[in-house]
């Protein structure tokens, strides 16, 4: 059996469920942040890097199809978490990180 494919998972600050890359803008555009995202199943980092957002303040990884766990991320002294799912029913955008 052929495995599946990884699967995009944009992440931003603003309200969305489905992405778009046309529309979809969120506030960070451009900022250093650390990213950490755990797999729920392994306890494995899938991601643990310091990388910054992009000019519409979203940023994106590849991660394993079928997989669910935790991303945090930190900026300037904030951090945030949110779960996350690649799964055929979850969102193909995570923008409910809030940092606090």
């Amino acid at each position: 059996m052929i495995p599946a494919p990884p699967r995009l998972l944009p992440m931003a600050s603003h309200d969305c469920f489905y992405h778009s890359l046309t529309t979809c803008l969120g506030e960070l555009d451009n900022e250093d942040i650390q990213v950490t995202i755990t797999d729920e199943a392994t306890g494995e980092a899938l991601m643990d890097e310091a990388t910054n957002t992009f000019d519409n303040g979203f940023i994106g990884f590849w991660l394993p199809d079928d997989a669910t766990g935790l991303i945090e991320v930190s900026y300037q002294g904030r951090t945030g978490t949110t779960e996350f799912s690649t799964t055929d029913d979850g969102a193909t955008c995570v923008t409910d990180l809030r940092l606090t």
